[in-house]
């Protein structure tokens, strides 16, 4: 029995992780098309920097664009998680 107790744990584990990140996904996806971008672009390039030389966009600038970003994002999950 505690056999399969782990094992009946463990694939609920994987379920809610699963279902953590198809919200991200979701929420991710909401994102709007500025914000979104400017995401993609720092996913790709690894930095701040980086997406401010290409972009043309001052630094600051992009760091305070990801971090509404992440922090939006961050907030939909959490509701989304207390809601379920």
């Amino acid at each position: 029995f505690p056999v399969t107790i782990c094992i009946m744990e463990a694939e609920q584990e994987v379920y809610e992780k699963e279902e953590i990140l198809c919200i991200l996904e979701q929420e991710y996806c909401e994102l709007n098309w500025f914000h979104k971008s400017l995401t993609d672009l720092y996913m790709t390039l690894g930095s701040l920097s980086k997406v401010s030389k290409k972009t043309g966009i001052p630094l600051t600038s992009v760091s305070t664009y990801i971090k509404q970003s992440k922090e939006q994002v961050k907030t939909n999950i959490t509701n989304r998680l207390k809601d379920r």
